[in-house]
């Protein structure tokens, strides 16, 4: 026992905040592994078109559309801006828990 703290209370109060970046850090790693993984979902989500993550969908997007063929005024601009469309959300939300991270000084 440090000053009469027990051992949830050193936890919390000592160890957690002294660890928070690496927790992050290796939280990150591993989302961004996950978001950028192709073969396992590719593998397991076989048939399955409608469970597809981000990487497969725009995978699938840019198949479909040059096979139905490329006659659209904005086809290109479509399969180039899919993936900017795909991880604009993950940006976005990054950029607003980084501000309100920044505002309450956490």
């Amino acid at each position: 026992m440090v000053d009469g703290a027990g051992p949830l209370r050193i936890l919390r109060s000592v160890i957690i905040p002294q660890a928070l970046p690496a927790i992050v850090a290796v939280g990150l790693f591993q989302f961004f592994f996950s978001w950028n993984d192709f073969m396992g979902p590719l593998i397991y989500l076989a048939g399955n078109a409608d469970r597809y993550p981000v990487s497969l969908g725009v995978n699938y997007f840019t198949f479909t559309l040059q096979q139905g063929g490329t006659n659209g005024p904005g086809f290109w601009r479509r399969v180039r801006s899919s993936p900017s469309r795909a991880g604009g959300g993950l940006l976005r939300s990054a950029t607003i828990l980084h501000a309100r991270h920044r505002v309450l000084g956490c």
